[in-house]
């Protein structure tokens, strides 16, 4: 099943590397509370944010990235939730929170101007 991961959002590109705009955005459902997104052009700086915020998240089981070989600029993020709860949601609810604070932050940088 293809879902949108929604870090698009965030104007990451989701496995459409620079050089060529032909790959779709890849989302892996590896089981009724598991999945993996895979993530073109990202490393450890989005991995680990991610796998924090995951974490944190109170359906979450467990959160992990891992970033292939150096040459392959990517990362892989595997999420596994409590029985009941859908992973693509769950990552949603934390995208969405990203946005709302970047919001917040990009606010508060405009009025102490």
């Amino acid at each position: 099943m293809e879902i949108d991961p929604s870090l698009e959002v965030l104007g990451l590109n989701v496995l459409k590397p620079k050089t060529s705009g032909a790959a779709p955005p890849r989302y892996k459902e590896l089981g009724p509370c598991v999945a993996e997104w895979h993530i073109v052009n990202e490393s450890h700086t989005l991995g680990n944010l991610l796998r924090c915020e995951l974490s944190d998240h109170p359906h979450v089981v467990c959160a992990a990235y891992k970033v292939g070989e150096p040459l392959e600029h990517h990362c892989v993020i595997r999420v596994v939730t409590k029985e009941g709860y859908a992973p693509h949601e769950v990552m949603q609810e934390v995208v969405d929170g990203w946005v709302q604070k970047l919001d917040e932050l990009r606010k508060e940088w405009a009025r102490s101007k």
